[in-house]
């Protein structure tokens, strides 16, 4: 597996050095994004398929998932979706796109594990994780040294708890290694809460390897705020040999939402739009994987 250290890369477009990259990164990924109008209308010339909103079943109360070839069950909630909660609601239920994310992580081919900026010992935040927590339970077989901090609002963590708790305890079953992936579900509003809460919780020896975050940016309210807590959670690492990347994955729905957030993440990250190539076929239509490295 190729190391994790960093180059410097001169780009000439705006006269600046970037040091520290990932190795590999622009071999890997190819020209970075530089235009929010461009990278839109070339996202939206694709052919998009019907998806409606884009949950699994969002009248079901309990779903049963299949990632690779193990089965999680996931219990949502249907009511919490439809209520009139002001601070909203969509996280009560399964999206589409998260197991297809579970699914690609989880595999060593894809190209995160490859070169090494997922490791066994990994540490990864998900923003807007939603009740399932089926992303680490996916990938706890591939992280049994890691950790894997699940955040949201309050509301998702009832759920959330008994979700991770249910499929751990499934999962385990005959499993005879004393390593497990910690999965920590964390109560963290982006629009209102800081950082280094999240710091804080992780402590002084971890820092973030990877931030996820899958179908987090459906109206414009939300991008600033997402925008300015991803940039200062990346600034809290302190390592000088590797940056914490990002990693969003998106359904593609608006046109406008989605320059919107191109707009705003180009004021701070260098980002890269994860080619076909490197996608599950399941993902290549309908759904927009980018890359982001802070500035």
């Amino acid at each position: 597996m190729p190391s994790s250290s960093c180059a410097s890369v001169q780009d000439g477009s705006r006269g600046r050095e970037y040091t520290r990259w990932p190795e590999g990164l622009k071999t890997t990924l190819g020209d970075e994004v530089e235009d929010a109008v461009e990278e839109t209308f070339l996202l939206f010339t694709k052919e998009i398929p019907s998806q409606s909103l884009g949950f699994v079943d969002s009248k079901a109360i309990t779903l049963d998932i299949d990632v690779g070839k193990r089965t999680f069950m996931v219990q949502q909630s249907p009511g919490i979706l439809h209520s009139n909660r002001a601070a909203g609601t969509t996280g009560a239920v399964l999206w589409k796109i998260t197991p297809l994310v579970a699914n690609w992580l989880s595999s060593t081919e894809c190209f995160l594990w490859q070169l090494g900026w997922l490791r066994s010992d990994s540490t990864i935040v998900e923003l807007g994780c939603g009740i399932s927590g089926l992303i680490p339970c996916a990938m706890a077989p591939l992280l049994p040294s890691g950790v894997y901090v699940l955040t949201d609002q309050a509301y998702v963590m009832k759920l959330l708890h008994h979700n991770v708790f249910a499929n751990q305890k499934q999962q385990s079953l005959g499993r005879s290694t004393r390593e497990e992936l910690q999965i920590q579900p964390f109560t963290f509003d982006w629009e209102t809460d800081a950082a280094s809460n999240i710091s804080t919780l992780l402590g002084k020896d971890k820092e973030v390897d990877l931030i996820l975050a899958c179908d987090c940016i459906y109206n414009e309210y939300l991008i600033r705020p997402f925008v300015s807590t991803c940039a200062s959670l990346c600034a809290l690492r302190s390592s000088s040999s590797q940056r914490t990347v990002l990693l969003i994955a998106q359904q593609l729905r608006s046109e406008d939402v989605l320059q919107m957030w191109l707009d705003e993440m180009l004021k701070s990250f260098l980002i890269f739009r994860v080619p076909d190539r490197l996608l599950p076929e399941e993902l290549r239509n309908g759904y927009a994987i980018h890359i982001a490295i802070v500035r």
